[in-house]
């Protein structure tokens, strides 16, 4: 019994760790399945690579975001075509939200929706076993003559009998670069908030599940030990939605003596006098080595946060980066403009709220992303209804051009933005000058500098200046940066022989 993960380009962040191949392999590997992890952005030569450890593999997975539903469908176009003989199981988020859309394509044998790890089992050992596969749960497939057939989802996985995740899968030296070490981790999964925006309502993800605290610290522990971390990055969808066992996880690490640091999610409501983390429980989170925290601010007007049943205020925004600032923990908000009904003073009451919160705290960062429409989320539906958005309708349109830039490409408009120019300028100069590094990060920096790196403190520069005087007219630099950035990839991988 053999699988092969093969992971699809990704335009938005190419070189990430597959976590969820990492995840779904070592339970595989734990009944005693072959498993082959394929990274088509590390690995120049995926083809040859997935020609040879193709032939005597039990399945193929395929697994995505809807974002890298072009690349999905080429590796299995290249599949189908080479080795017609193997089935190809498509599973992640887009599999998921639409199973009957894409067990329908002809590429595609099943879609796994949901939770992977007892459906991809259960279906490995049925096909190993020749036995039916007709009622797996979870599984989507071709049946006719009625034509796709949609098990009911499995109950979730108890994370707590999952084995340690196995990063030996994947040759990690091809993904650590910099000066810091760092893994990945999920010590959770779901989110019991109601974001307009997020597609957990849908999916079923708003029911939270979580390792033990115990559990978390001995295999994080284990983690920075073995491959020598730095830190930790927690890529839970909100680390502290059980108070209880954040504060739990911090003492036992203080205990533990583990010398990593960590990162985590968290919601800005839930910092005193709106919720339990105060400037005690922050004590405690630094002294286990929290050293940054991303917080989803979204939006600076009131009546944005409201649209979005965001369930914040303006005033617990700043509050968060008022009890932060008092601690070396950096923090990261994440804001979304051009929200179909956002109109100027919206947009402008953000920009507002962003700087006020530099002011509070020289630690924060922020970013401000133009509103892309998760599929199946409530704000989706909504401009769906008002005939603001076309959702695609098959695998192969998800696949195109036009679908994919609407997803990836800040260039392209959509129907519903009133200043398009303005959000490109507003989300340009965020990205660049304020959502990498915060002032610590660029004294440091600046200390240590390369010559190749002056171009990168110019464009951020320029970027900040732009932002603090509000001159977002005239704007040219963003297309020069974008090229300076496609030129340090091709630099990095012929001096380095990495891709991005």
């Amino acid at each position: 019994m053999k699988i092969v993960f093969v992971k699809p380009f990704n335009d938005l962040n190419p070189r990430y760790i597959p976590l969820n191949y990492l995840v779904l392999g070592s339970v595989l590997k734990e009944k005693g399945c072959k498993v082959k992890i394929i990274d088509s952005v590390i690995d120049r030569n995926w083809k040859s690579t997935l020609l040879r450890e193709g032939k005597d593999a039990s399945a193929i997975g395929v697994g995505c975001i809807t974002a890298d539903v072009k690349y999905a469908y080429e590796i299995c176009e290249f599949s189908k075509e080479n080795l017609p003989d193997v089935p190809i199981v498509w599973g992640g988020i887009h599999a998921t939200l639409f199973p009957e859309q894409v067990a329908a394509s002809k590429l595609v044998d099943y879609a796994v929706h949901g939770e992977g790890e007892k459906p991809l089992c259960e279906l490995l050992d049925a096909l190993e076993r020749g036995t039916d596969t007709t009622r797996i749960k979870g599984l989507a497939f071709k049946k006719k003559p009625e034509g796709v057939q949609i098990n009911p989802r499995p109950e979730f996985v108890d994370l707590n009998s999952l084995p340690e995740t196995d990063y030996d899968l994947i040759d990690l030296n091809q993904y650590f670069s910099g000066t810091q070490r760092f893994l990945p981790y999920q010590s959770s999964r779901g989110c019991p908030h109601r974001c307009a925006f997020c597609v957990n309502p849908l999916t079923g993800n708003s029911v939270y599940r979580s390792k033990t605290a115990e559990k978390v610290v001995d295999e994080t522990k284990r983690l920075a030990e073995k491959y020598k971390l730095d830190y930790v990055y927690f890529i839970d969808d909100n680390f502290f939605v059980d108070f209880n066992r954040a504060k739990k996880f911090a003492e036992l690490k203080i205990a533990s003596d583990a010398e990593y640091t960590w990162f985590g999610e968290c919601r800005v409501n839930y910092f005193a006098p709106y919720g339990p983390i105060d400037e005690k429980y922050l004590e405690l989170l630094y002294k286990s080595g929290l050293r940054s925290m991303t917080l989803g601010a979204e939006s600076g007007s009131e009546k944005m946060l409201a649209y979005i049943d965001k369930d914040i205020s303006p005033e617990q925004i700043t509050n968060s980066a008022q009890k932060l600032a008092k601690y070396d923990i950096s923090a990261g908000y994440s804001f979304i403009i051009g929200y179909p009904n956002e109109d100027e003073d919206d947009l402008m009451q953000t920009v507002s709220l962003a700087k006020k919160i530099r002011k509070i705290n020289p630690h924060a960062f922020f970013a401000m992303s133009i509103l892309t429409p998760y599929p199946g989320s409530k704000l989706t539906e909504d401009l769906k209804k008002k005939g603001l958005f076309k959702e695609p309708t098959s695998l192969e349109e998800w696949a195109s051009k036009e679908t994919v830039d609407l997803y990836t490409n800040r260039f392209v408009g959509k129907p519903w933005q009133k200043n398009k120019r303005l959000l490109e300028a507003i989300s340009y100069c965020t990205q660049v000058g304020y959502n990498t590094y915060d002032d610590k990060t660029i004294g440091n920096l600046v200390q240590g500098l390369k010559v190749w790196r002056y171009p990168d403190l110019f464009f951020i520069y320029l970027a900040r200046k732009r932002f603090e005087g509000l001159y977002f007219d005239l704007l040219v630099e963003d297309k020069l940066f974008e090229g300076w950035t496609q030129t340090k990839k091709l630099l990095y991988h012929r001096l380095w022989k990495k891709n991005f």
